[in-house]
């Protein structure tokens, strides 16, 4: 197993503040993968000499990752204790077989860079052309291992890292160099030495590069799942054990089976593209990592995020139909914010998240789905940092691989990366189990039923947003119904509702997610009795157009629908989402959508 030596070694005479932090961060972004068997961490936060010495040592053969944080000069990197000298520095490292990256963290790091390629050392090399500032040297490091954590080769994430470094702030730095101060600060003062013109492509180890690979696709992911789905609802393991056989592999399908039939179509959708992937040929019953693969990853996540800030967002618009504007409490900013996301502009999950929640709070508001409100906090718990290091996994793996990009992806990495967004999708279903207790249902051709002397009565045509784990010509899960109802409760509902699942008999509770998701057969001209759900995407001011993403098969092209209508082209009747649409952004920010 591959052994990751973190050293770091403030100076008592000119400590270093954010010293400890990165030391600290370090080992939270790598310590999961520590904990599933990729690698080892062997971890010195106040090395000396003797001990540097001995962890070399100790870890001789497997060492692949040396990295050094703390002050440097000419003759070497200082300790806790003394000055390491880089030519015995060099000597040790020599003697490490499986070196692949050394990180020299410190002020001008590369005059001893040299003397390092005396030695027999072929590893890639990391090191500073100049005086470095303490705060950005630990943001660059922090930067470098969250990309190399998410399986980037360490060329790419030394280029990202540098360009998280660009956005900062460059002034009055304390440096790591003893007696030193720079008043401006580049990134392209960490240079890169690469030695063999390879070290370039190395990434860290999984379990995928080891002779005795464990991973099997899909094998977490559905134990995770299901067993997130079981903490909310106690029939799920009955209902296992009355169909499982007691082999392996078909008790996963069955699995993977009632998984797929617990959850609404949005999350049940795309997880059933990654447990049962479209079969072209005989080779591909068995899942395998491929980029359609990652695509499949990155299709959940987005219908997770989707689901989750439209129920947030159908929440702020209760809010605006429900309470005087003078008594809303909610900033600019924030109003500019949830502008901008609507727009398609570049709005990060963390900032479009975080606003929703304080417009909540500030209003005091309870979440509808009671159980986001806990993913939330967790979400941003600094002690809890694994939900949040998956989730943006997942928001970089989308930037780096989108749905339509042309991107080859060596079968090495695919692996890798499957592996490791496998691992983060677990770690977001672990979370995610309460979606058990929420259907979706779709609504259409609401009709009134009035007798004389008796309550009227509303008829629909209602479908449950269901899938199964393999659609066939006989599936009629995606059927419509016909249904009565003597409440008027549901007379808006030509859209489609998040119902909760659990609540006493003949009681209804239900949020109207129109316009951000919508049955595209509810607006049909024609007679269609299956959904074809898709989820709000953005407006588009330049077209004046409404853009949504099908669910599920983000690769399709998206339905865009115009201020101008065109339904007549399509088929369709889209008059009462765009007044839907039209009633979100007046109510928000006073204007008709068209002229955001």
């Amino acid at each position: 197993m591959d052994t990751l030596l973190l050293c770091f070694s403030n100076s008592q005479d000119a400590p270093l503040a954010t010293l400890t932090d990165e030391d600290r961060s370090l080992f939270d972004t790598l310590s999961p993968r520590q904990a599933r068997g990729h690698f080892q961490i062997v971890r010195e936060s106040y090395a000396t000499v003797k001990s540097l010495i001995q962890r070399i040592e100790t870890y001789q053969q497997s060492i692949s990752v040396f990295h050094f944080a703390g002050h440097a000069g000419k003759e070497g990197i200082l300790l806790d204790d003394a000055w390491a000298l880089v030519g015995g520095l060099s000597a040790v490292l020599a003697r490490c077989p499986n070196l692949k990256f050394v990180f020299l963290n410190g002020c001008a790091t590369k005059s001893l860079v040299e003397t390092l390629q005396k030695q027999p050392i072929k590893a890639g090399i990391v090191a500073t052309q100049a005086p470095v500032g303490d705060t950005q040297a630990s943001q660059f490091s922090t930067s470098l291992y969250k990309y190399l954590n998410n399986q980037y080769s360490l060329g790419e994430a030394i280029k990202r890292a540098k360009e998280d470094v660009n956005l900062s702030v460059k002034t009055n730095l304390q440096t790591r160099g003893l007696g030193q101060d720079v008043d401006m600060l580049d990134a392209e003062n960490w240079v890169f030495i690469n030695p063999t013109g390879e070290a370039d492509q190395w990434s860290l180890s999984t379990n995928s590069q080891r002779q005795n690979n464990t991973y099997v696709p899909n094998k977490r992911l559905i134990e995770s799942t299901f067993s997130a789905l079981q903490n909310y609802d106690a029939t799920l393991q009955k209902r296992f054990e009355d169909e499982a056989l007691g082999d392996p592999e078909i008790d996963d399908k069955i699995k993977s089976k009632l998984i797929i039939e617990s959850l609404s179509y949005p999350l049940a959708e795309p997880l059933r593209r990654i447990l049962c992937p479209p079969i072209v040929s005989p080779e591909d019953l068995i899942p395998k990592p491929t980029k359609s693969r990652i695509h499949a990853y990155q299709n959940l996540f987005d219908s997770v995020i989707s689901l989750f800030i439209s129920t947030l967002l159908t929440q702020i618009r209760d809010l605006y139909l429900q309470t005087p504007r003078g008594k809303i409490q909610i900033t600019e900013q924030q109003v500019a914010i949830l502008k901008g996301y609507l727009k398609g502009e570049h709005t990060a999950f963390e900032t479009i998240l975080q606003t929703l929640r304080e417009i909540l709070k500030a209003n005091q508001i309870p979440y509808y789905v009671e159980e986001l409100e806990t993913l939330v906090t967790r979400y941003y718990d600094p002690n809890a940092k694994t939900l949040f290091d998956s989730l943006e996994f997942f928001v970089d793996l989308k930037a780096r691989f989108p749905y339509r990009g042309n991107q080859v992806i060596s079968e090495a990495d695919c692996l890798d990366i499957c592996e490791i967004g496998e691992e983060n999708l677990s770690n977001i279903a672990e979370n995610s189990g309460f979606w058990i207790r929420y259907n979706l249902e779709s609504y259409k051709n609401i009709r009134v039923i009035k007798y004389f002397r008796k309550a009227p009565q509303y008829k629909h045509e209602r479908v449950r947003l269901k899938t199964s784990l393999v659609v066939s010509s006989a599936d009629t899960t995606g059927f419509y119904r016909e249904d009565r109802t003597p409440s008027a409760d549901l007379w808006e509902s030509q859209s489609v509702l998040l119902v909760k699942s659990v609540l006493e008999a003949g009681k209804i509770e239900y949020l109207n997610l129109s316009p951000f998701i919508l049955d595209k057969n509810v607006f049909a001209k024609r007679s269609d009795n299956v959904f074809d759900l898709h989820i709000f995407e953005s407006y588009s001011p330049i077209d004046k157009t409404l853009i949504y993403r099908r669910i599920g098969r983000p690769e399709d092209e998206p339905l865009k629908i115009q201020i101008q209508a065109n339904d007549r082209q399509i088929e369709a009747d889209f008059g009462v989402l765009r007044e839907q649409f039209n009633t979100f952004t007046t109510l928000l920010f006073n204007l008709n959508y068209w002229e955001m």
